[in-house]
């Protein structure tokens, strides 16, 4: 496996156990600003990985 390979994978593992949504914001971001819930939110769709996926933090996929 190269470190390509193995980033990947690693992105993969944070977004299914670490990142989420709460009340459709990621969990990363400041929610009283506007801003860093606009960035975090780029970030999750840039990284093209599921958040969480639980009953608490089910994201909105795109397609």
């Amino acid at each position: 496996m190269n470190l390509q390979q193995l980033r990947r994978n690693y992105h993969k593992s944070i977004c299914l156990k670490v990142l989420g949504l709460r009340n459709g914001i990621p969990n990363i971001a400041d929610k009283a600003s506007k801003r860093s819930i606009e960035l975090a939110t780029s970030i999750l769709e840039q990284m093209n990985f599921s958040p969480c996926a639980n009953s608490a933090y089910y994201p909105q996929q795109k397609t």
